[in-house]
């Protein structure tokens, strides 16, 4: 323990201490050690000249106050011990002259080991050297991360490899029983969740109250882990406790883009929890007192947002609570100019679908049409090539519903300055394909049943609006 006497605070005592720090040779540091300086009597700031000289990476100096006598257990006012601090600093040797010394490598200060705060700074070297000094590799933090769930919390992916390759648990549970995956998937850490995939960790594990990784995910709007958990099988149909599936998670934190990916996978927006609260309810209410028509600031109406976005759930049901399809903001854009920018081709479709004009010009002239294909040049995707190039890529188009993303590529490869001239302008294979197609396509229409119509008509679709053919959109 410190000794807080007053002789030792005195300072006569201070100048001693600073002295020494400052001294350059060995005989000096020998003169003042023989002088009588109190080794553990803290400094202003409450650290032993041990401590100070850690914190200064003076090795020389460290080995000299040892041999001297100076505790190398002794703790600053946060509980630290001077091996955490060599730690915290990043001095690999500086730790390996501790560790030589004889630390207590599993010491704690008020939370956490020296490995958990090497996993923390994501210092690999420094992890295998503690572990290989004795460190437990699965002693836990106050609320029970490990080393290998403090790696997936932060996202160490080095780390975490690591720590599987020395035999950490990866099957380690925090408080509340969160896994590694989870935490990873709240997080939004998508490399940490394809090596925890690769690891076998169980993707369907649940934690307290019957939470699942997916649902974690959604409730965090991780649209990007959303779908890494769903292409690794995640279960769309799992409910936790309270019967509450992970697209009512995403639908409570109006998490658009998780909602969109879920949908896209089977998710139903009518699935009731055991207390019948069902998403489409959840998100309904959001707007139920709201003018969905008012501007933004910027401008925008939340329509035109949801528009650039590509968020068509958002899109949904905002339609269905009233917004106007064709309202303009200052510029004269309207919400399908903004889907144009963006090459969000689905909510084209959609905006379409509820009468929007694809050749309605803003103040400057410009169409959503002349935008999109504008886009579509920039984006490089001509994808009409060739005959055969064509029909594969129509035919992928039309399984996807993607309507205006296959007239755009037409329009382009035509150079025509209209669209719906499919039959006069692709390949005589491709317009068969087509046009032998176009007579099912259903439009989703408002009718009296308002949102639950717009609903059924896009539940199930394959054209997630910023999925295309680049996987999984980002928030």
């Amino acid at each position: 323990m410190p000794n807080n006497t007053a002789p030792e605070l005195s300072p006569y005592h201070y100048d001693r201490i600073a002295r020494l720090l400052d001294a350059q040779t060995q005989q000096v540091v020998d003169e003042l050690l023989a002088s009588g300086v109190d080794l553990e009597a803290p400094d202003k700031e409450g650290c032993t000249v041990l401590m100070c000289a850690v914190k200064e990476g003076r090795i020389g100096m460290v080995k000299a106050l040892l041999q001297a006598g100076a505790n190398i257990e002794a703790r600053d006012p946060d509980g630290n011990t001077p091996l955490m601090e060599a730690i915290a600093r990043r001095d690999l040797p500086m730790v390996s002259a501790l560790l030589d010394e004889g630390v207590n490598i599993d010491a704690r200060n008020n939370n956490c080991t020296a490995l958990i705060f090497a996993t923390y700074s994501g210092e690999v070297a420094m992890m295998r050297m503690l572990h290989s000094a004795g460190a437990d590799i699965d002693a836990a933090c106050a609320t029970g991360l490990t080393p290998l769930l403090m790696a997936a919390y932060e996202g160490h992916l080095d780390m975490l490899n690591a720590l599987l390759e020395a035999g950490a648990n990866a099957n380690a549970r925090a408080e509340g029983g969160a896994t590694a995956m989870m935490l990873a998937a709240g997080k939004g850490k998508v490399p940490m969740l394809n090596a925890l995939v690769l690891a076998g960790l169980d993707i369907q594990a649940t934690a307290d109250g019957g939470v699942t990784a997916l649902m974690v995910a959604a409730q965090e709007g991780q649209s990007a882990a959303v779908g890494v958990l769903l292409a690794a099988g995640a279960r769309i149909d799992a409910v936790d406790n309270e019967g509450s599936s992970a697209l009512l998670s995403a639908a409570c934190a109006q998490a658009w883009a998780c909602m969109d990916i879920l949908r896209l996978h089977g998710a139903k927006m009518h699935a009731a929890n055991y207390v019948g609260e069902t998403p489409e309810q959840t998100i309904r209410a959001v707007f139920k007192d709201i003018d969905v028509n008012a501007p933004l600031p910027g401008g925008l109406t939340r329509l035109m947002d949801a528009a650039k976005n590509g968020f068509w759930t958002l899109m949904e049901t905002l339609i269905a609570a009233g917004a106007h399809v064709d309202a303009v903001n200052g510029e004269g854009d309207t919400a399908l100019m903004f889907a144009a920018r963006g090459g969000q081709w689905a909510a084209m479709d959609m905006l379409r679908d509820q009468g929007a004009d694809m050749h309605a010009p803003n103040h400057d002239g410009v169409t959503p049409f002349a935008a999109a294909l504008q886009t579509l040049e920039k984006s490089g995707d001509v994808g009409l090539a060739d005959n055969g190039t064509a029909f594969a890529t129509v035919r992928l188009l039309l399984e996807q519903d993607h309507w205006t993303h296959m007239e755009l590529l037409f329009a382009m490869v035509a150079g025509i300055e209209a669209i719906d001239h499919r039959a006069q302008t692709a390949p005589q294979e491709v317009c068969d394909l087509a046009v032998g197609t176009a007579g099912s396509r259903d439009p989703v229409g408002a009718d009296d049943a308002g949102y639950s119509n717009i609903i059924a008509g896009q539940e199930g679709r394959h054209d997630a609006p910023a999925v295309a053919f680049c996987g999984v959109p980002a928030d």
